[in-house]
């Protein structure tokens, strides 16, 4: 792709540069915003070209009064010197004055006309017009969700993919990294404890010493070793390609101005500069500046040796925890099954609140011609029940907030065929920032007849909402590939979309040339670990602190036997080094681990890097919780599996079970019990169930899931589900949504013994409207081949 570089003169920037070249790209145009002159109010773009005679620099702008905006967005220090980098970089350079301010100050941006985002649109508009062929802008955004979301949002109103290959990347790996490729980066502000301006200022950052000054700083007081919590600025006079570098005063000492601020805070102003010829000063080609750039792999350390234990072992059999599940015989493909559209009828829409939380289920619009719109008219239907609203004459502004209260989706297509019609019409519905997280899979012929769409809605009474919605590519996680959240957090649960094994930077599935050197593995089980790995990716960023439920969709049986193994690993799994005793319990971070280094938690060796096998791979799954997996014909992008999460938010549960408790605030009983999963083998009579429950450490329950395996007819199902959620529940907790996945193949009329036998029910219980219907292939939990999977999802009252 064509891309645009936004350019703030920052180290940041720049880097995020070199990667995009590294991953295929060409930079057409450079882009950058500048403090308005205090003579001018002209909000024109203005063009600088690189300079042709290189032995006679332009003249440095002297005007830097207004060096040092009051902007959360832009970096502005040094911004007289950014003309320099059209000939350095021998691209063509267009800039505008910033004319508005910080208006919008939440993470998640919603348009204002007279924020400073807008001047990013109005910039990128005209170069946009200047470059038809660009498709993509890049940006330096390491940990700022503020500035990511805002060069999302006008990404997304032009067209333009957005590139953050920095986002989320560990930062002292980023300043080596920076070293390697011989950035020479000097410090142009300092806000911290500990940077004193006359030792930092003007220092390369990049150079041993600062960095090793930096990493003292961040083990004494908490600095972020990349600045990204504004400890420092820096502006770039060198780069790897460039045809000159930046000459900052050319030995005078009245080149830098030091201006001091409150509190120690001190920055430079650049009066005096120029440029000199690198070479002959003809540069080099894109490519070749990126010779010495490594690129991560897509598997972090952790996730790498989860891959490497299970062994490329395909079959799943053998060692212990390891289940075999393809023993119920050969694979059946759906299209040889009758049709089953044509036995069972739509499933009845139901909707239940408990506390805050409000569940709308089985909602479908059989023979319409406009499916998605009838299903969001009859969702509107009953929001409204819940709102205060009426079933009639809602203004847009009135289910536009109820739509924004909207938590989590569950969308059943027929065909995956019909993905990019839906995505269309389903988002004009979710304008708001941070749309509700999905699930999204097509369960061909086990959709009710005369139906195209199936879904299942989770909302909330509640004002508390958090989310992340990422839309720009990066080596952390896949962007969004419609319109929804990564993930919701609401009331303590964390709702995260379906992931699925996305090589992040490319947003393709991987290639055989992804999968690790010296690696065992086969290609699914890659797929189905990394796939793991943005589902865990996505829940640290949530802050989750446990799992409260996880289940998988595949395509085949190979699938769910891949899942079962790499979920037993994910548990179980403890790495010791080579010259470690057991005993010393040094196991690898989990999920919910606290890290005394963040960014030793997820450490990714680069391409072509052999992380060797110097650590023993003990695993003890002697207290696994079942996975539940289903079988369902598609999934997004051809994808053969995808991991669900629902989560506990770690501020509903500051302490996690593994973590010592003292025993002033809990007796021993306590901590036994919630260390351990609960399972059960029979539930109800004549019935196979196995069920867990998950609440935090005090019996304080914020969330909490049962999950169940039946072998019994969809009849028998039923009467077990409602026994199950109408009996006794953790202290606290009462259910909002039982989900029932049935399996068809073989057994068509399934869905319809299942519903009848429930509407039956359904006057016995006040609990009868909850019920969530989800026809699919077939049913595994815990590694064995059931008829019918339950999630019931608990919530406090």
């Amino acid at each position: 792709m064509d891309v645009i570089a936004l350019i703030s003169g920052g180290k940041d920037s720049f880097f995020s540069l070199l990667h995009c070249i590294k991953n295929g790209h060409r930079i057409v145009a450079l882009a950058n915003l500048h403090p308005l002159s205090p003579d001018t109010s002209d909000p024109d773009v203005t063009t600088w070209l690189p300079a042709e005679d290189l032995d006679k620099p332009i003249p440095l702008p002297t005007n830097v009064e207004n060096d040092e905006l009051d902007s959360f967005m832009y970096q502005t220090i040094g911004h007289n010197l950014l003309p320099y980098y059209a000939t350095a970089l021998n691209l063509p350079l267009y800039r505008t004055p910033i004319m508005g301010g910080s208006v919008n100050q939440d993470l998640s941006y919603r348009l204002e006309k007279k924020d400073e985002t807008e001047d990013l649109y109005r910039l990128l508009e005209y170069v946009q017009k200047k470059h038809p062929g660009a498709s993509a802008v890049c940006s330096g955004a390491i940990l700022s969700t503020y500035q990511r979301t805002r060069v999302e949002s006008v990404c997304g109103r032009l067209g333009l993919i957005s590139l953050a290959y920095l986002w989320q990347r560990p930062q002292h790996l980023l300043l080596d990294e920076m070293a390697s490729v011989g950035l020479d980066a000097r410090i142009v502000k300092v806000a911290a404890i500990g940077l004193f301006p006359d030792s930092f200022l003007w220092q390369n950052v990049t150079s041993t010493q600062v960095r090793m000054k930096l990493r003292a700083l961040k083990n004494r007081w908490g600095v972020h070793v990349a600045g990204e919590g504004g400890e420092y600025e820096t502006i770039v006079v060198k780069g790897p390609g460039w045809r000159t570098r930046l000459a900052v005063g050319n030995g005078n000492c009245d080149a830098l101005k030091l201006v001091m601020g409150n509190s120690g805070v001190g920055h430079l102003k650049i009066l005096k500069a120029g440029w000199e010829k690198i070479g002959d000063g003809k540069g080099e080609e894109q490519a070749n500046w990126v010779r010495g750039l490594k690129k991560p792999q897509l598997l972090n350390k952790y996730f790498r040796r989860i891959f490497d234990a299970m062994g490329g072992d395909g079959g799943g059999g053998g060692g212990d925890g390891e289940v075999e599940i393809g023993k119920q015989g050969p694979e059946v493909a759906l299209e040889s099954c009758p049709g089953l559209s044509a036995v069972h009828g739509p499933i009845p829409v139901m909707s239940y609140i408990v506390g805050n939380n409000i569940t709308i289920n089985n909602i479908s619009a059989p023979n319409s011609s406009r499916e998605i719109t009838d299903i969001m008219a009859l969702l509107k239907k009953h929001l409204a029940q819940y709102y205060g609203g009426s079933d009639s004459y809602v203004s847009a502004s009135d289910w536009g907030s109820w739509f924004a209260k909207i938590t989590h989706i569950t969308l059943l297509l027929r065909s995956m065929a019909d993905f990019g019609t839906v995505n269309a019409s389903y988002s004009k519905y979710f304008l708001h920032p941070n749309p509700p997280s999905r699930v999204c899979v097509a369960i061909g012929d086990a959709m009710p007849a005369m139906c195209n769409i199936l879904m299942h809605v989770q909302a909330s009474t509640s004002d508390e909402r958090r989310g992340l919605h990422i839309q720009g590519r990066s080596y952390w996680a896949p962007a969004n590939i419609g319109p929804y959240s990564q993930a919701i957090s609401t009331q303590g649960l964390v709702y995260i979309s379906g992931q699925i094994p996305l090589a992040s930077p490319t947003m393709d599935l991987p290639r055989l040339d992804n999968l690790p050197s010296g690696s065992g593995g086969d290609m699914l089980e890659f797929q189905t670990v990394l796939a793991m790995q943005h589902m865990w990716r996505v829940a640290r960023a949530m802050k989750v602190s446990a799992y409260a439920s996880v289940m998988g969709y595949t395509i085949n049986s190979q699938g769910a036997d891949t899942m079962n193994r790499a979920w037993i690993e994910h548990i179980s799994i403890k790495h010791y080094h080579d010259d470690e005793e057991e005993d010393n319990d040094t196991q690898n971070t989990k999920l919910w681990e606290p890290a005394q280094d963040e960014d030793l938690v997820d450490q990714t060796p680069y391409e072509g890097e052999d992380i060797g096998r110097s650590s023993r791979v003990v695993t003890d799954s002697t207290n696994v919780p079942p996975l539940l997996v289903v079988q369902v014909p598609e999934l997004p992008c051809g994808a053969p599996v995808e991991w669900v999460v629902l989560g506990i938010d770690e501020e509903y549960n500051p302490k996690a079970p593994h973590q010592d408790i003292d025993n002033d605030d809990s007796d021993e009983d306590d901590r036994s019990e919630t260390r351990k999963w609960t399972i059960l083998d029979t539930l109800t009579s004549g019935a196979t169930i196995q069920h867990i429950r998950t609440w935090n450490y005090r019996k304080v329950p914020y969330g909490s899931a049962i999950r169940l395996g039946m072998n019994t007819t969809p009849a028998e199902a039923a009467l077990d589900v409602l026994k199950l959620i109408g009996g006794e529940q953790p202290q606290g907790l009462a259910p909002y949504v039982a989900t029932v996945y049935l399996a068809t193949e073989g057994a068509q009329s399934a869905v319809t013994e299942f519903c009848t036998e429930w509407e039956g029910l359904r006057d016995q219980s006040d609990l009868g409207d909850l019920l969530q219907v989800v026809p699919v292939e077939r049913v595994w939990f815990g590694g064995k081949q059931v008829n019918v999977g339950v999630i019931v999802r608990l919530a406090k009252l």
